[in-house]
């Protein structure tokens, strides 16, 4: 974390001097649950610049509002990890609780979630990225999050869901910038995956606040489906056994698949 020390005028004709101390993050690792809303906040526009600086700096928004254009400026460029790259390996919310339950995100690197839980967040993840419709949000929430030491359920999808909608607005949206930039990761780690084309999709924008439709095109909602079925085959016992697999075990798999195809057509 990165201090910061701000003296201000409360009273800009009162010769009066105050101090207020605040830390920036300087890498992912560093950012805090409010901070990520705050980043969701400044891609969709409900935040204005004096709220996001105060966010990402811990300090009072008065005294944001204090400073004059360069001394902000100055706050602004301190956040030098934003300039390396967006990406990330972990859920900066551990959990959410749109009631008196908590749904936990998946741990850092996605560890423990199965490929079945994957295969759900990721699609309705697409689905609400072409087509920007609360359900598909609620729904990606709902197979991302799931009760602390449970193991995904398909069937409990739906009843989340409903728990997930009473969610504020700005979490949701925080939620998906993180998922982003874990994507951006999973497209590092995997290459041929999610960078190649195995889905019927682009990846995501290089910057989770890419407007418009750069980046985008008509999503394939089936992709992962396809990818599973041809996997799996004709064997429907087999469906289950390959669900729950860690979902990086699958993926090694394929990537080595993937491979050891390219290297037969040469």
């Amino acid at each position: 974390m990165n201090p910061i020390k701000i003296t201000y005028r409360p009273i800009s004709w009162l010769p009066i001097i105050f101090k207020a101390n605040g830390v920036q993050p300087q890498i992912w690792t560093e950012l805090t649950p409010p901070q990520i809303i705050a980043l969701a906040c400044a891609g969709n526009g409900t935040i204005d610049d004096a709220a996001f600086l105060a966010a990402m700096c811990d300090i009072r928004k008065f005294v944001i509002r204090k400073l004059d254009n360069y001394q902000r400026f100055q706050l602004s460029e301190a956040l030098q990890f934003f300039k390396a790259g967006y990406m990330h390996n972990a859920f900066v919310q551990s959990y959410v609780k749109p009631g008196l339950k908590k749904y936990y995100t998946p741990k850092p690197k996605l560890k423990g979630m199965s490929f079945g839980q994957f295969i759900f967040a990721d699609t309705y993840f697409g689905m609400y990225q072409a087509e920007n419709k609360p359900e598909h949000l609620h729904k990606f929430i709902a197979a991302l999050c799931i009760p602390n030491r449970k193991n995904f359920n398909e069937e409990e999808v739906e009843y989340r869901t409903k728990q997930i909608t009473k969610l504020y607005t700005n979490e949701k949206e925080a939620l998906v910038v993180n998922y982003m930039l874990i994507r951006a990761w999973l497209a590092k780690v995997y290459p041929l995956i999610f960078s190649e084309g195995v889905q019927e999709e682009t990846n995501p924008p290089k910057s989770p606040f890419a407007k418009g439709d750069e980046g985008k095109k008509k999503y394939d909602s089936s992709g992962w489906i396809k990818i599973f079925e041809g996997l799996v085959g004709d064997n429907i016992t087999d469906h289950d056994k390959y669900a729950k697999l860690p979902v990086h075990e699958v993926l090694r798999y394929l990537s080595r698949k993937m491979k050891e195809n390219m290297k037969k057509k040469k």
